[in-house]
């Protein structure tokens, strides 16, 4: 484990073999077919004996949306390694973490970059807004987002540093890294624009059965009074 000089970002190296990091950048190039359900539902071996157990109208949609999944959705060695991520996670920040959505792969191209932003919170004119856009309406929502977890695929490309303006750290991933930040506004980050090659990374965000949890009951509570109320109508 590397400690990059500023509190809770964290390296580890040749957190991937060469191997399958290959083998996951050839699948989705070549045998990756997009569903739109695949990556938004955390793994079911999580639910199947992990600290979360799934009730209700948030039960039944991750059912739903598992069974649409198709063989090209995912890729195993996306599991062996959201596995690892979780472990590690856990171990490096001292309380259990867990997936909020399957590892997935997200390839940023010539030309492309990420603006500035936290995960689960919003700066605005120095007031910090804990829940921004949040509505126990929707299945997923960045505010479960407690740690970023990006597992550097390759390394031959130019530019796409990750970067902290507000710590004035700049990062240059290496080829089968794993870095870990917090999601809060003290680690609003962006990529850099690519400038040649390609820049492909599994990313999986972690949350904490408790806020996980929380935000299922709200999801429940308010799918039962949408029944109510269509009863009512």
């Amino acid at each position: 484990m590397a400690y990059l000089g500023h509190e809770h970002i964290y390296a580890f190296d040749d957190f991937i073999t060469e191997d399958d990091a290959s083998e996951l950048i050839r699948f989705h190039d070549e045998e990756f077919e997009w569903d739109g359900s695949m990556s938004w539902v955390a793994p079911l071996e999580q639910y199947n004996h992990g600290p979360v157990v799934l009730t209700g109208a948030y039960a039944e949609e991750v059912k739903r949306r598992q069974s649409e999944w198709s063989p090209t959705s995912t890729h195993p060695l996306s599991a062996v390694y959201g596995e690892k991520i979780m472990k590690i996670a856990s171990e490096t920040y001292g309380r259990t973490l867990v997936h909020r959505l399957t590892p997935y792969y997200k390839k940023f191209l010539v030309g492309s970059d990420h603006s500035p932003h936290a995960d689960n919170e919003a700066l605005d004119k120095g007031v910090v807004d804990f829940m921004p856009r949040y509505s126990p309406s929707e299945f997923n929502t960045p505010v479960l987002i407690e740690v970023a977890a990006n597992l550097y695929l390759n390394d031959d490309f130019e530019g796409g540093e990750l970067f902290f303006p507000m710590r004035e750290l700049s990062i240059k991933p290496k080829a089968r890294q794993l870095i870990l930040f917090p999601g809060g506004h003290e680690y609003i980050h962006g990529v850099k624009q690519i400038t040649s090659g390609d820049r492909c990374v599994l990313f999986s965000p972690l949350t904490s059965p408790q806020r996980l949890l929380l935000h299922m009951h709200a999801y429940n509570t308010h799918h039962q009074l949408e029944e109510v109320l269509n009863e009512r109508r």
